[in-house]
């Protein structure tokens, strides 16, 4: 199924993403955020190890804190001056949000179509 797919490239994304950024803050000794993108990047495995039967809101979810995550980095990086590396991170926090609410919708709309 082509949403499963997705969701499983959004993991992986996530992953790698999230535990480069960790690295980049603990070397920064901002920890807290290092934290938050490591256990972000932990969820975001056992999304991906066991895949048996979860349901849509777990997806909506992971990809809300996704997007939190890469929300949080995008800011760190305004607050440093850096000169682009925040739009990538302003755009992966819309995608993962995006992302989130096509998996509403799309739930919603088979639900629709089933009589639920």
């Amino acid at each position: 199924m082509p949403q499963e797919r997705l969701s499983r490239f959004s993991s992986i994304l996530a992953i790698f993403l999230f535990a480069m950024s960790a690295v980049s803050f603990f070397q920064n000794n901002q920890f807290l955020h290092g934290l938050i993108l490591l256990t972000i990047s932990f969820f975001n495995i056992i999304i991906i190890v066991f895949p048996k039967d979860k349901k849509k809101v777990v997806f909506v979810t992971l990809n809300l804190l996704n997007a939190t995550a890469a929300g949080i980095t995008a800011y760190d990086y305004v607050t440093k001056g850096n000169s682009y590396i925040q739009y990538i991170w302003m755009l992966t926090t819309l995608i993962f949000f995006v992302f989130s609410i096509f998996l509403l919708v799309k739930k919603d709309s088979l639900k629709s179509r089933k009589g639920l």
